[in-house]
């Protein structure tokens, strides 16, 4: 078996995500907020909670020193048959990232060839490797795993600059109709009561705009016969562990806009090097979806996040149209998989076939209607290797 001659490759199973060393690899990396530790702690706590898999994290560290040069935390579960390496995900995480020291890049770059054979004899056996949510700048990836295939995901993250005074943010990146049409549909709520939108702190009223939010997503989703993941009570005490939490310690903020005093629209997301994450919407479409709450919503915490010198705002993964009203523009995510059975190499083809016929979908039957609609596409999909968000 090759080695390197200066990194040693392990498999952890439960990983100390809260350890000095991982705090410490984590903050000299390039990773995103899904991986700071205490995410991927609570991540692995409810994957071991909840038996859905059996978390498997890759470990590269420094020969001679023992430093924690890199890992890579993954689940192993079966789906049906098919026994699936994959990030550790379980629906919770937008992007996907390995966590290494940039300062040793270039060597592991330059180890790569002896690095991917010493972990693909350490690897869990399985059928397919999956890792979906990656940025396409997530090169290490391909040099550990140089046989993999890289997917496009056939939806975008999306992201828009808070730069200058909110007002002139918002000229900017609105045109004049939409101002005006957001400015109409303010009024009228206006005109039925006071208006206010209100960063929330104290845990009960957390738990109460989560009660909201919970109520108001099954409603939307339902309406069009989909199962909405905040209704799993752990996905539910998850998100609100980790929404207290964060309030405490500002690495989350939750907002609702209130309507006399009734909660008619939330919004939960993630605080990150002066970057808002947006992560949990919903709102009363029910009664006032005529009047935009939502979107009110998140003029309102732009403006709020803008005051406390955010400089972005992050609408995360999905290529939702309300998105592209403020001035966002799209950042390519991508899938890499790898099969290493028969098994593996079946369900990559049947993926691959899914996702080319998603792409042409858009072509019309004779009757004018589409062949086949994403949302067929995405419960097919989810049916090999579960739900893409959620």
């Amino acid at each position: 078996m090759n080695q390197s001659p200066l990194f040693l490759c392990s498999i952890v199973s439960e990983f100390d995500f809260s350890s000095d060393e991982y705090q410490a690899l984590y903050a000299v990396s390039d990773a995103t907020v899904f991986q700071q530790p205490s995410w991927l702690e609570k991540l692995q706590t409810h994957a071991c909670s909840t038996a859905l898999g059996k978390v498997q994290t890759l470990l590269i560290r420094e020969q001679d020193t023992q430093q924690l040069i890199l890992a890579l935390p993954l689940l192993l579960r079966r789906k049906g048959p098919l026994r699936l390496l994959e990030f550790l995900n379980m629906g919770f995480v937008d992007y996907a990232a390995t966590i290494y020291n940039a300062a040793f890049l270039d060597e592991l770059i330059r180890q790569s060839g002896a690095l991917s054979a010493e972990i693909d004899s350490i690897l869990p056996s399985h059928d397919l490797l999956w890792i979906k949510h990656i940025h396409a700048t997530d090169q290490i990836l391909l040099h550990l795993f140089p046989k993999a295939h890289q997917l496009n995901a056939n939806f975008d993250s999306h992201r828009t600059e808070l730069t200058g005074s909110f007002e002139d943010w918002r000229k900017k990146t609105m045109s004049k109709k939409r101002r005006g049409n957001l400015r109409r549909a303010r009024q009228k709520l206006l005109e039925e009561g006071s208006l206010r939108s209100q960063l929330v702190s104290n845990p009960d009223e957390i738990m109460r705009a989560f009660s909201s939010l919970r109520a108001f997503r099954h409603l939307r989703f339902s309406e069009n016969r989909r199962t909405e993941h905040m209704q799993n009570q752990s996905v539910f005490e998850f998100y609100l562990h980790l929404a207290q939490q964060g309030a405490r310690d500002g690495s989350t903020r939750t907002y609702q806009l209130l309507l006399d005093d009734v909660c008619i629209a939330v919004a939960f997301g993630l605080c990150h090097e002066e970057e808002y994450i947006y992560l949990l919407p919903g709102a009363d479409f029910k009664r006032y979806g005529r009047h935009s709450p939502g979107v009110i919503l998140l003029e309102d915490m732009i403006c709020d996040l803008m005051k406390d010198g955010f400089g972005g705002f992050d609408f995360s993964i999905g290529d939702e149209a309300y998105k592209m009203q403020f001035g966002t523009y799209p950042v390519a995510i991508q899938t890499l998989a790898r099969p290493q059975t028969l098994t593996g190499h079946g369900v990559l083809r049947s993926i691959k076939f899914l996702k080319n016929y998603q792409q042409k979908r858009s072509l019309q039957q004779p009757d004018g209607k589409p062949a086949m609609g994403g949302g067929t596409i995405r419960t097919i999909l989810a049916s090999i290797l579960g739900p893409e968000k959620g």
